[in-house]
């Protein structure tokens, strides 16, 4: 998805101590959320969990 300065964007953003391995404190989960302009057809999609998600 491709956002523009123009969008109306949510942001949520919390602790994430699941993939913290060293204890930091300084994992995020974060999820953004586009608004979608009226009449817009949202397309499909799908979640599924990983197991070992790539950390940078």
């Amino acid at each position: 998805m491709t956002f523009s300065e123009e969008d109306t964007v949510l942001t949520l953003s919390t602790c994430c101590r699941k993939y913290d391995k060293t204890n930091s404190g300084n994992q995020r989960l974060v999820v953004m959320a586009k608004l979608l302009p009226e009449g817009a057809a949202a397309q499909d999609f799908t979640v599924s969990p990983v197991d070992d998600p790539e950390m940078p």
